[in-house]
């Protein structure tokens, strides 16, 4: 596999893992916090949750598997799964936006998620996955366009 193949692979793993502790996150009724060390807490009571099972997931693969360091210190899982895609993308694609794009969180998250009503789910959820004030409104013009609601933007530079 060639070196850009193998870095799109690794950036598109992080990406996909991180998107699934958020989604997780998100749905969880009860998240369990950090331990004094800065590590996800995991009970193990019976069958992990979704949640349980996405951290496990992303801190074996970014801290085991590819070296990136100490857990990050973070609030909550949904930020702390950010801080270790910010260190996948400073490592293998440090000139790449840092964070998720757009399509990761409209297409795998949102879309599925509500078929008619998406302004308060989007005001929710967006910031979770790293989104301010502003991404949420371009997501929302996109999602209009999409659905037909607003005439497609235009390309008017003479270029």
């Amino acid at each position: 596999m060639s070196d850009a193949k193998m870095t799109e692979t690794i950036l598109q793993t992080a990406t996909d893992l991180t998107v699934g502790v958020i989604s997780a996150y998100i749905e969880e009724d009860n998240p369990n916090g950090f331990d004094e060390d800065g590590y996800p807490i995991v009970h193990d009571l019976g069958a992990p949750t979704a949640l349980e099972d996405a951290i496990h997931a992303l801190t074996e693969w970014a801290l085991n598997w590819h070296d990136l360091g100490d857990p990050p210190k973070a609030k909550n899982e949904a930020e702390y799964a950010l801080a270790l895609l910010h260190r996948v993308q400073d490592k293998y694609a440090p000139n790449e936006m840092r964070g998720l794009k757009y399509s990761d969180y409209l297409d795998t998250w949102l879309l599925p998620q509500c078929k008619v009503t998406v302004m308060p789910i989007l005001a929710r959820t967006a910031p979770v996955f790293g989104f301010t004030d502003e991404d949420i409104v371009e997501m929302w013009i996109l999602i209009q366009e999409m659905r037909g609601h607003l005439p497609v933007a235009q390309d008017t530079t003479n270029g």
